[in-house]
């Protein structure tokens, strides 16, 4: 997929990964073009213009879900509905002179355009991406219908999670042709170009600051702000199919529309209400536990409309949280038709009250280990909750809202290790770290708040510009140069053992007959399962994993399996060798198979390249 400067990646993408690119950008600049038309459409000058993306996807993802979930549609002539809605709505955009997404768009186009070139060849490496975001895009594109009756069974570990990001690189692979496995990645930046633009629209109003264009320095700014410098910028899970970009964004954008239209607009207009409609029903559509996050904001809003204004503000909360339950029904409609999909809630005579020290403790171990992020959650926790003892700011509401959904989805996180995750997922607190980036983006427009009062206060002094001046330059720089520094670190796909096994299991898969099952045997249970699986194509393949640390009782699984006459053998062991009675030489990974009589014989052999052992892989 890459070509190689130096013994490192290319900065260029190869002509198939720019196809894709240029495939996702028409999506993008479709769905933004869409929600920019439902913006003037609807009129309001209250309505935020950078939200264009976020609602024409909301707008995207519920058609899909409604037609193909609930109505059982194929998906294509949906998809094909939306592409003639989203020219009807460029034309109308171009009689009203109307630019989507407002402005600074077009800087923040081009200082993104690096880091979208140096990524465009990323391919799939992440075990969730191959257990469950992957092959729920794969089912869509094989049969352009969601799962359900009369069709195959999903080979995904979760069909049932909720499709938001999915339907991006659905609508990518038809727009392009092609299977887009990595859409969603180059899609989260653009995403956070969005946040990008509304971190510069709060802190603009903050600052109590002219309607100015924005220009390149402030773009950069805030660009590099949501990107390359943020705390919650993690490669791994924004530049994979991970759900957290997304529902971090999403949920930023639901906060700000949130505000506006219950303190900061006195009548708001049809255009506000319907944006903020909008992404209140994408959130719920992202991830299954934005369900919690939902309801915390939900919360959150509530109370400060209260203190706003009596009872009459609370109630403009009504549409968008009547659109947000009647979407989560609508896919909890296709999860009955899976008969589940989901993670489960254990029963309550099984929560592990037991561990419930260990949970905290780990917890702690995290938050100590991420000092960035929750050093800054706890300054604004602070300081939110001091803003609660008076009526605060409208243009600084953001950060008591941000203290509820902090403090409230910590405790949610300590509930799910007790409730949900068993075992050693739930004493080691795993993914908390994850799960707290669905939360950087309002941590960022909160900060991006607070930095707009200060530039109000200080913005006369000299000192103040200069000091705007160097900041931007070095955001500028960064994001043109940091792309090309940080290579290694963006492109942590180029792992040889992963190159090697996607590879040689792809070509393994052509010396399979139909339906075939396979052992896999890794070293010390590095987790590439779900990678063979996935690269071996739809349908379970694996039968069982065996490590070559365990037991040579073990290899009697294997042996004994009638299930299973092929093996793939990532790396040889004297144990595996005496057990097929086969020589499996070091250097090399194995399919073999076994005849009738119960016989062992090698089928093909792929030698490594760049690595002497498949137990180097870092995750």
């Amino acid at each position: 997929m890459t070509f190689l400067l130096a013994n490192g990646p290319a900065l260029l993408p190869s002509s198939e990964a720019l196809g894709g690119l240029v495939a996702l950008l028409g999506v993008m600049a479709a769905l933004a073009s869409l929600g920019a038309a439902l913006r003037v459409a609807a009129g309001g000058d209250d309505a935020l213009a950078c939200a264009d993306l976020v609602v024409g996807w909301a707008a995207a993802v519920l058609v899909l879900v409604l037609g193909g979930a609930l109505f059982g549609l194929a998906l294509t002539p949906l998809a094909l509905g939306l592409a003639g809605a989203a020219l009807a709505s460029a034309v109308l955009l171009f009689h009203r002179r109307v630019m989507p997404m407002g402005d600074g768009l077009g800087w923040g186009l081009l200082l993104l355009t690096p880091v979208l070139l140096v990524t465009a060849s990323l391919f799939p490496s992440e075990s969730d991406d191959f257990g469950t975001w992957l092959p729920n895009l794969r089912y869509l594109a094989l049969f352009d219908h969601f799962p359900g009756a009369g069709l195959p069974v999903s080979d995904s570990q979760f069909p049932g999670y909720p499709p938001a990001g999915t339907l991006i690189g659905y609508l990518t692979g038809r727009a392009g042709g092609l299977l887009a496995e990595t859409a969603l990645c180059r899609f989260n930046l653009v995403l956070l170009l969005a946040l990008a633009l509304l971190m510069l629209d709060t802190a603009r109003i903050a600052a109590a600051s002219s309607g100015r264009t924005i220009g390149a320095p402030a773009t950069a700014l805030a660009l590099a702000a949501a990107t390359l410098a943020s705390p919650t910028f993690v490669p791994r899970l924004v530049l994979a199919n991970y759900a957290e970009t997304a529902t971090a964004v999403t949920l930023a954008f639901a906060a700000v529309l949130g505000l506006r239209l219950v303190i900061r607009s006195p009548r708001p207009g049809w255009g506000l209400a319907l944006q903020t409609t909008l992404a209140f029903a994408l959130l719920v559509l992202t991830k299954q536990s934005t369900l919690a996050l939902f309801v915390l904001l939900t919360v959150g809003l509530t109370g400060l409309a209260f203190g706003a204004g009596g009872l009459r503000r609370p109630l403009r909360l009504l549409p968008p949280v009547l659109a947000a339950l009647a979407a989560l029904l609508l896919w909890k409609h296709q999860v009955a038709v899976l008969g589940g999909g989901e993670m489960q809630i254990g029963a309550f005579d099984r929560w592990q009250w037991e561990i419930l020290p260990e949970i905290l403790d780990s917890m702690l171990t995290v938050a100590g280990n991420k000092l960035g992020y929750f050093g800054l959650s706890a300054v604004l926790v602070g300081t939110g909750l001091a803003a609660l003892r008076r009526r605060p700011d409208p243009a600084l509401a953001i950060l008591p809202l941000y203290a509820v959904l902090f403090l409230g989805f910590t405790l949610f996180l300590a509930w799910i290790y007790l409730a949900v995750f068993f075992g050693y997922e739930g004493r080691s607190a795993a993914s908390f770290w994850r799960y707290n980036t669905q939360l950087g983006a309002v941590q960022l427009v909160a900060l991006a708040a607070l930095a707009g009062a200060a530039w109000q206060h200080g913005h006369a002094h000299p000192l103040a510009h200069r000091l705007f001046a160097i900041t931007a330059t070095v955001a500028m720089v960064g994001l043109i140069l940091g792309p090309v520094v940080a290579v290694r670190n963006l492109r942590f796909d180029l792992n040889p053992v992963k190159a090697h096994i996607a590879f040689s299991v792809k070509e393994a898969r052509t010396l399979l007959p139909p339906d075939a099952r396979i052992w896999y045997v890794d070293p010390p249970r590095i987790g590439l399962a779900n990678q063979i699986d996935y690269d071996l194509g739809f349908g379970p393949q694996v039968a069982g994993t065996i490590s070559y640390f365990e037991p040579e009782s073990t290899y009697h699984s294997l042996l004994e399996d009638g299930r299973a006459a092929f093996a793939y053998v990532l790396n040889a062991s004297p144990a595996l060798e005496a057990a097929v009675g086969l020589a499996l030489p070091e250097g090399a990974s194995y399919l073999i198979a076994r005849n009738a009589p119960g016989q062992w014989h090698q089928v093909r052999a792929w030698p490594y390249r760049d690595f002497t052992s498949a137990r180097a892989i870092k995750y």
